[in-house]
């Protein structure tokens, strides 16, 4: 091994792999003094590594194996010390730097503590003191500080009170990513100040009182409004938003976003709307809410391809209306426990009050939908029908309208149902003149599916309630029977839809007979004939 690093022709990465190779042989034999010795010769070259291991770790980590904790810890410290320097390091000074800090975090070769030993929590508090103000290695702050164990220490409380007042007194100077990061560590865990804040020195983040985030989030406003840098406005207005998000989500919040799109340009508009309409959708529910969240959802995406539009508006259609119900619940019942005495009602009047208010919830989102149903063009207006007709079935009400809509949805021909082979075979059509072809087509094939499939799914939960319409049940069993005589490989899809709804309808003369008929016909009878098998002996007729 010692020939073969000799040779002039090896270069450094060769060399970085020779030499750990041999170091991974001293450590299998447990060869300790021997690789203590391998890698102090190894640092001595300076080599400048580019593995994820530098030479210089592996050379904290023999200094353990060979009991020398204490030299390890000096030499890891030492290194600390050697990279703060005011410009950039060195690479040779960075090596030994990531070395001692991987080693102070308890983490190198084959060696992880999962935990970072109590003497390194001033050394590491030290670091990110240098490099919070370091124009060159500003992230070795967060490399220093991320440890859980480090972040519940006395040393962290008391970075963090030095941030809090870095950002009262400096925000106006501070750069776009110095703000980002210290807002980030500053809104939450415990805080020590050097000066007492209204009399106290120790204190939680959520207890610092809202003016100091007021002051701190109006100097970074009015550079937000000052700036025409894009990249700074962005930085800044993200940071805004950390602090309106934390402390002020009822007051401030909302109208910054608002605010943040109008003054956004083209580039950046449409993640602001979006950052909006999440924000929207997690908010206290008003009615003024839902309405800018429905404006909003069709904003979404900025693609002019009509299938993509319409995935990405029933996708945000569907979590809003999910949203809505949850947040128009969650208010109701806010409401209601105001109002107190709810501990002088039976766990009875409870859940019935409870369910009192789930009802009148869907009932208005069913009203809502109803009314942006009217607005909406086609295709997403059949989406907004079908949620508000999933909410009717629910509610048992305008079920008669809920069915006429399935069926202008279903139409009277039922479709061949698509497999993903003959959606691959889109791709073979030589009048498909592009990929983004192709892909739009296919998309809109899907949707289509996916709504009818639902529409169908609606329309047999209709069909075989106890009170159904003999005209309706006949309605859907011929419409199945018209989807069983294409005589396709679909053909055996709609045979199961009806083998379920004469189960559903309890029609077991009905159901003998198709299956009889089936086992007759398709080519695949096994799962016919177990069925039947099944059924007879259910009914006692099994010979």
């Amino acid at each position: 091994m010692r020939q073969e690093l000799n040779r002039p022709e090896r270069n450094a990465w060769e060399d970085d792999q020779l030499r750990m190779a041999v170091v991974e042989l001293y450590r299998q034999k447990g060869q300790w003094a021997e690789l203590q010795q391998w890698t102090t010769d190894w640092i001595a070259r300076n080599p400048e590594s580019t593995s994820y291991y530098s030479a210089y770790a592996h050379h904290l980590s023999a200094l353990v194996f060979n009991d020398r904790i204490d030299a390890a810890t000096t030499l890891a410290d030492q290194w600390l010390m050697d990279g703060r320097v005011e410009g950039a390091m060195t690479p040779l000074q960075k090596l030994r730097f990531d070395a001692a800090l991987n080693f102070a975090n308890g983490q190198s070769p084959n060696l992880y503590f999962h935990r970072i030993d109590q003497r390194w929590f001033e050394k590491l508090a030290e670091a990110a003191r240098f490099f919070v103000r370091h124009s060159h290695h500003f992230n070795i702050v967060s490399r220093c500080t991320s440890k859980h164990y480090f972040q519940q220490s006395d040393e962290a409380d008391a970075l963090r009170g030095e941030w809090l007042t870095m950002l009262r007194n400096e925000s106006a100077t501070l750069s776009a990513t110095q703000l980002q990061s210290l807002i980030s560590w500053t809104l939450h865990s415990r805080i020590s100040l050097t000066e007492p804040l209204d009399d106290r020195k120790q204190l939680d983040a959520t207890e610092v009182p809202n003016r100091v985030w007021e002051q701190i989030a109006a100097t970074l406003k009015n550079r937000w409004l000052l700036t025409e840098d894009a990249h700074e406005k962005r930085s800044l207005s993200d940071a805004i938003v950390s602090i309106y998000s934390r402390r002020f989500s009822d007051s401030m919040l909302l109208p910054f976003l608002r605010e943040r799109i109008a003054a956004a340009g083209p580039d950046d508009k449409p993640m602001y709307i979006e950052s909006l309409y999440d924000n929207l959708l997690s908010a206290t529910w008003s009615n003024e809410i839902e309405l800018e969240a429905f404006a909003l959802h069709h904003q979404l995406t900025t693609s002019t391809d009509p299938s993509e539009r319409t995935a990405n508006e029933v996708r945000e259609l569907l979590r809003l209306v999910d949203a809505m119900i949850a947040n128009r619940i969650a208010k109701e019942e806010e409401q209601v426990k105001d109002q107190g005495d709810l501990d002088k009602l039976s766990r009875r009047e409870l859940a019935a009050k409870l369910a009192e208010i789930q009802t009148t919830v869907h009932q208005q989102l069913a009203a809502r939908l109803a009314e942006m149903a009217e607005r909406a063009d086609d295709p997403v207006a059949s989406w907004f029908r079908i949620e508000q007709v999933w909410l009717d079935v629910q509610l048992r009400q305008n079920l008669n309208e809920a069915e006429a809509a399935c069926w202008q949805i279903m139409g009277n021909v039922p479709p061949k149902i698509i497999e993903d082979n003959e959606l691959d075979g889109l791709y073979e059509n030589p009048v498909v003149e592009s990929a983004t072809d192709i892909e739009s087509r296919e998309r809109q094939t899907l949707l289509e599916m996916y709504l009818k499939r639902r529409v169908f799914v609606t329309v047999v939960n209709l069909a075989v309630r106890s009170k159904a319409a003999p005209a309706s049940v006949d309605r859907l069993l011929k419409y199945v029977d018209a989807g069983i005589a294409r005589g396709d490989d679909s053909a055996v899809a709609w045979r199961q839809a009806k083998f379920r709804i004469l189960v559903a309808l309890d029609r077991p003369d009905d159901l003998d007979r198709e299956l009889r008929q089936w086992i007759q016909t398709d080519v695949t009878t096994a799962p016919w004939r177990q069925m039947l098998a099944r059924l007879l002996a259910e009914r006692g007729k099994l010979d």
